[in-house]
């Protein structure tokens, strides 16, 4: 098990390397919850001994224990960090809270991310998720492409970053492999450290 994780911990943190490399405007989604600190830890490692490069994004909907808010503030310090928190203020003066309204979490958490997101103009987003919590999850192994207004479409799933590629399934087939292809990515007999390689070669990134 110690071996599996710490290849696993390797795997992330080339990935967050490389991914680095290639952005312009990142940011790491950081919910204060145990996939944020993973997230953290893994940066901590990744660009070890310097300070992390990357902002540490909260989505605050004003509804979290006080002792998450200074833990997070704790986390900003200690590590240094550059922290943005984001609060959907029309949710607020609305007075949306999760008692009363069946769609508090689309309105401060959802919407309130769309919203720092856009504000932002962030290139990579960094997140952290468990595919067993949620089985739409396991469809994405590592990268996750949105269209400009945050949906995953798998018809158009890679159009903006292949549109100058011929014969992508997705966008010129929906999900049958075309006879001829410019990538392959063989899961089976790859990592994912070199699907992701052979992923960035193609973009040219």
């Amino acid at each position: 098990m110690k071996l599996h994780l710490q290849k696993l911990e390797e795997e992330s943190i080339s990935i967050t390397k490389d991914t680095y490399s290639s952005s312009e405007n990142p940011a790491v989604l950081y919910s204060i919850g145990k996939d944020s600190s993973v997230l953290l830890h893994l940066f901590r490692k990744s660009f070890f001994p310097s300070k992390i490069p990357v902002p540490f994004l909260h989505i605050d909907t004003g509804w979290k224990f006080k002792e998450m808010i200074n833990f997070r503030n704790n986390m900003f310090k200690k590590y240094n960090l550059k922290g943005i928190v984001k609060t959907n203020m029309d949710g607020v003066r609305k007075n949306i809270n999760p008692f009363d309204h069946a769609n508090y979490t689309d309105i401060m958490k959802t919407e309130a991310l769309k919203l720092a997101l856009k504000e932002g103009s962030y290139d990579f987003i960094y997140g952290g998720a468990r595919r067993n919590e949620e089985s739409s999850r396991s469809k994405e192994k590592v990268l996750s492409f949105r269209d400009k207004n945050n949906v995953w479409n798998p018809k158009n799933l890679y159009k903006n970053s292949f549109k100058k590629k011929k014969n992508v399934t997705g966008l010129h087939s929906e999900y049958d492999a075309p006879d001829d292809y410019d990538l392959l990515l063989d899961t089976e007999n790859l990592s994912i450290q070199q699907s992701v390689n052979r992923l960035l070669k193609i973009l040219n990134l």
